[in-house]
């Protein structure tokens, strides 16, 4: 019988270890499973503590559920059931076809997950930014990274886009940042009309909007950002948005 914290932690190793086995992805298990731990064992109720992103992200996939409940079960001989909860959890008291050019990514290679250096200051957003390129549209939608100038909010853009692009081709994937969004409005509405732009942007299925605070003071882009933001999270589809400030000093932006 698991007495201590220190077998705890011994059996929770091993099963770990054999999780780790059978996950051909190093970068999700190292992100959501590794800082995993047993937080108790009782009347048949085998409960581990992840974090928020691992919770969501695991208790999404069937997969992952079987994967953690059966090593648990083959590896102590019981059959325990599963139960997750996070960090926030255990701290509180309840636990048409377009007539327009192809969409181009523009999205850089340079910048992965593999070459992101995570530290204590940035391990949320990177945990965040996973989450979505993981499962796109389905967890955080939309998904705000506040940061100041130079500490990798871009670089989390383009990470998101390229692991999305190389897990699935399927999905129409653009990087802008805001300045070129503004562009980009005003070149197809004179060009081709309101309605036709809209329609360009019903077609992308992950938008990665870099420095949104440059938006402000733009009013009839925001009409337009305002609409798409919805037609995003309406439908399921992931928007991802970048700023130098927080939230709540976009005054010119929609609540």
């Amino acid at each position: 019988m698991i007495i201590n914290k220190t077998q705890l932690d011994s059996l929770w190793n091993q099963i770990l270890n054999r999780i780790e086995l059978e996950i051909d992805d190093k970068m999700t298990f190292d992100t959501f499973f590794s800082n995993s731990k047993i937080v108790n064992i009782e009347d048949n109720i085998f409960t581990i503590l992840v974090s928020k992103f691992g919770k969501a992200v695991i208790t999404a996939n069937p997969n992952y559920i079987s994967l953690i409940n059966d090593t648990i079960n083959s590896t102590t001989e019981t059959n325990y059931v599963l139960k997750i909860v996070d960090t926030y959890e255990n701290n509180s008291n309840n636990p048409v076809e377009s007539s327009f050019i192809p969409i181009v990514s523009n999205l850089s290679l340079n910048y992965t997950f593999n070459n992101f250096v995570v530290g204590p200051s940035n391990h949320e957003a990177h945990s965040a930014a996973l989450a979505v390129a993981l499962s796109p549209g389905k967890f955080y939608s939309p998904l705000f990274i506040f940061g100041k100038s130079g500490l990798g909010k871009t670089h989390l853009l383009h990470s998101i886009g390229n692991y999305i692009r190389q897990k699935n081709n399927n999905l129409q994937i653009l990087f802008c940042s805001a300045n070129d969004f503004v562009s980009e409005y005003f070149r197809l509405v004179k060009q081709d009309g309101l309605e036709a732009l809209k329609e360009k942007f019903q077609k992308i299925d992950v938008l990665l909007l870099d420095d949104v605070q440059y938006l402000i003071g733009k009013k009839s882009v925001n009409e337009l950002f305002f609409l798409i933001f919805n037609f995003f999270v309406n439908n399921n589809k992931q928007i991802v948005i970048t700023s130098d400030r927080p939230a709540l000093e976009l005054k010119d932006l929609e609540e």
